[in-house]
């Protein structure tokens, strides 16, 4: 479960699920930075490892990492979110063998953004789920 932790941690840095800048973006003082060059190693990089062992959290305290925005103007379904989140993916990794259809590569997948009132993936993401038999 960590690294699941980790993992949606990791999507939340790439993907916010709210508008974010891939470049420094300040106001009064305090920067939004989830992909910035300075802060993160590799930051377009998908790698689930950098939270491991890190005390950054969705909590709004870390500028540096705040998918959720922060203060009063924070998402106040973030702790929903992440719990839906959290169990899907659980249920999903625990009941579920999964694959890409059709012969796609992991290459294959385009994981560039739609940016409107919220994010979303230009072309969905499709894979194929079949029952695990046996526990």
């Amino acid at each position: 479960m960590h690294y699941l932790h980790a993992v949606i941690k990791e999507t939340l840095r790439l993907h916010p699920p709210a508008k974010s800048s891939k470049t420094r973006c300040e106001a009064n003082g305090i920067s939004r930075r989830e992909r910035d060059p300075t802060l993160w190693e590799e930051p377009e990089e998908f790698k689930p490892e950098r939270f491991l062992n890190s005390s950054l959290d969705f909590n709004g305290e870390n500028f540096e990492y705040i998918p959720f925005g922060a203060g009063r103007r924070s998402c106040p379904g973030d702790k929903f979110a992440l719990g839906v989140a959290k169990l899907t993916m659980a249920n999903l990794m625990h009941k579920f063998d999964t694959s890409l259809p059709d012969g796609l590569k992991p290459e294959d997948i385009d994981p560039v953004d739609y940016v409107g009132i919220t994010v979303q993936e230009k072309k969905p993401l499709l894979f194929v789920a079949t029952p695990v038999t046996s526990y």
